[in-house]
């Protein structure tokens, strides 16, 4: 952090004057350059000018931790906003170049090459059998497939969260979920669900239909084979690869869901639904559609348009400058790399591609979503298969989570404090 030159493509809405700052942090302007001079906030010049812009990003963040001492209500208040951990995990570590799952870092992840399989087995047990691990594929009950035949075939355009939601659901009625524990079946069932979603999938490319595996397919390779694009290795690589890279994030949204889910003593079917539901939300995995949309209606742009438009609306809203990730989301920056140096990139790709490193030099470092919107692309996969990737692949980490809440063997019930009567919803 410093005092940085200002660019033409800097959110206003994400800079401060001095006296707004100033009143933010409760402070003297004193102060505030003293901060900047120990790099907690990041200051910017103007042109024409000796007056000085603040990052609004740090300003808000110092505050944060400046409530955070001044009593419990403020200190719990600032916890479930990117704050400070709240629960012990064995799970998965953040670092600044990713994920940790259970000591395994990402690249040596695909150094060795492991499947998703062999990193869900990892992330369940502490431990993979092989780095190639292929899970036994079950058929699910015809039943279920018909229901889902059903619900698909009543809509013209299907949501995938939608179309996951129903598929749990059923399985967890065929296969009676309230006994899954009872019956020690939790990673069974857990694989159940995987393989059903992916097959799901199908629905959602130009088969528009439920695809069975074939034995011998990996995970990816079921995915590639559901919704009908070519099983060339390239193919079944890349996929793979995002599909390892989306597993696990520690406590984000939708695993924090799953846990209290777990915590209530719910089956796995229904820890599963609620995760699945919460990924599903505008600022997790949803952002893919907002991603392509905003592509879609840019496309007309000029380049730099197309920047000071997605800044004009507000990064945070596609998934860009990710809380933890001060130079960009290291997942995605690997996923776009990869794609980079694929041959004969499909113009949709490249065209995202392009995109997406523009918006990097003025500051909108790309999250997760745009890096699977154009992974999605390079695949030639439809839009919606960008976010069925992330939602599937976070599933395996949803698993983790529910098995790591049974043993702390509490219900998760935060408590809040009553302020002053206000409506929750606009006056009409």
């Amino acid at each position: 952090m410093g005092t940085n030159d200002t660019s033409p493509f800097l959110d206003p809405a994400d800079l401060m004057t001095r006296d707004e700052a100033v009143e933010a942090l409760g402070v003297r302007a004193s102060t505030l350059y003293t901060y900047v001079s120990r790099k907690l906030v990041r200051s910017f010049s103007q042109p024409g000018t000796k007056a000085k812009l603040f990052h609004r990003g740090d300003v808000e963040a110092l505050k944060r931790r400046s409530l955070a001492h001044s009593g419990t209500i403020a200190r719990a208040e600032t916890t479930m906003a990117w704050g400070a951990p709240i629960m012990l995990t064995s799970i998965t570590e953040i670092t600044r170049e990713g994920p940790v799952y259970r000591g395994l870092t990402m690249q040596d992840a695909a150094n060795r090459d492991m499947t998703f399989e062999a990193i869900a087995t990892h992330l369940w047990s502490g431990h993979s059998q092989s780095s190639h691990q292929l899970w036994q594929f079950q058929p699910p009950p015809e039943s279920v497939l018909r229901l889902i035949e059903h619900f698909a075939g009543l809509f013209d355009e299907i949501d995938a969260i939608k179309l996951f939601g129903t598929a749990i659901c059923a399985l967890g009625q065929a296969r009676d979920g309230r006994y899954e524990v009872g019956r020690g079946t939790t990673l069974h069932d857990a694989q159940a669900v995987i393989t059903l979603l992916v097959g799901c999938c199908g629905y959602l490319g130009e088969r528009r239909a439920y695809l069975a595996p074939e034995d011998g397919w990996s995970i990816a390779e079921y995915m590639v084979a559901a919704v009908g694009i070519d099983r060339a290795p390239a193919n079944i690589s890349l996929l793979n690869r995002a599909m390892v890279l989306c597993a696990e994030f520690e406590l984000s949204t939708s695993t924090f869901a799953a846990r209290v889910a777990a915590s209530a003593r719910c089956d796995l079917f229904d820890c599963l639904l609620a995760g699945v539901s919460t990924h599903g939300g505008a600022l997790v995995a949803r952002s893919c559609l907002q991603i392509e949309e905003f592509l879609a209606r840019t496309v007309q742009m000029a380049p730099e348009d197309r920047v000071t438009e997605l800044l004009r609306q507000g990064k945070e809203q596609f998934g860009f400058n990710h809380p933890l990730f001060e130079q960009g989301d290291p997942r995605a920056l690997e996923l776009l790399a990869r794609v980079r140096a694929l041959p004969d990139l499909p113009h949709g790709a490249a065209e995202a591609l392009e995109f997406s490193d523009l918006a990097r030099r003025h500051g909108a470092h790309p999250g997760v979503g745009l890096a699977l919107v154009v992974v999605a692309r390079a695949l030639g996969m439809a839009p919606m298969l960008a976010l069925a990737i992330w939602t599937i692949s976070r599933t395996v980490g949803h698993v983790a989570n529910i098995a790591e809440q049974r043993m702390q063997n509490h219900q998760m019930r935060p408590r809040a404090k009553a302020s002053s009567m206000q409506s929750v919803f606009p006056q009409t």
